[in-house]
């Protein structure tokens, strides 16, 4: 069926799509356009506003308590503020600098001899010894705890006594057990011999050698 016109070639509802109060023109008005740009912006308007509030109330809250399950805790040192770092000695907890009473020596050699490699332990720590042997009755007779380990190099000593595999050693007053090693000759009184070997302790609180070779001097 054709379409109706009028006499000017105009559909017969043409003036219906023209009047204000219908579309398209009802929404190309003003307050339709303005309400369709408010549509949009708003939610991203109000969205950084809550980000904005939530930011400042990040910034301003006070602190929460603090639960014991979940504070960190941090190690407070034990040794007291150092001088040289601004702090008065025992101002800090754990009392004052422990080097403001032994103070550290500037050179190697000088902590080598503070440690005891010179025969002197004068620290805490086990001395330090050189590579050197002991060679005589009265360094092996110390402590055996300064001196066990220790290699033992004794040269023209008389024996004393044996029994066994061991056998004591005179050295004028001194006399020191001397375990053999497996093989050694039979030893009688009076001999004289050459010993090396390590110290240890005897298991009494003396220090004896464990010889790695015995020598009988001809």
């Amino acid at each position: 069926m054709a379409e109706q016109r009028d006499d000017f070639g105009r559909p017969a509802h043409y003036d219906d799509t023209q009047h204000p109060d219908n579309p398209p023109n009802s929404l190309l008005t003003r307050p339709a356009r303005r309400a369709a740009v408010w549509s949009y912006l708003g939610p991203i308007i109000v969205l950084f506003v809550v980000i904005a509030i939530g930011l400042i109330y990040w910034q301003r809250r006070e602190a929460s308590p603090r639960s014991p399950a979940t504070e960190q805790t941090y190690a407070v040192g034990t040794t007291g503020g150092a001088a040289e770092n601004g702090y008065k000695p025992g101002s800090t907890p754990g009392g004052s600098d422990p080097q403001d009473i032994v103070r550290r020596p500037g050179t190697t050699s000088a902590e080598l001899q503070r440690r005891g490699v010179d025969g002197r332990s004068e620290g805490p720590n086990a001395a330090l010894y050189g590579n050197a042997p002991l060679t005589g009755l009265d360094a092996v007779l110390q402590k055996p705890k300064d001196v066990s380990g220790r290699a033992v190099d004794v040269r023209n000593v008389t024996v004393d006594s044996a029994r066994g595999n061991s056998f004591w050693v005179r050295d004028g007053e001194m006399k020191v057990e001397v375990i053999a090693p497996a093989g050694t000759a039979t030893l009688k009184q009076g001999m004289r011999v050459h010993v090396v070997g390590t110290v240890e302790d005897d298991g009494t609180g003396r220090s004896r050698i464990r010889a790695s070779r015995v020598d009988v001097n001809r």
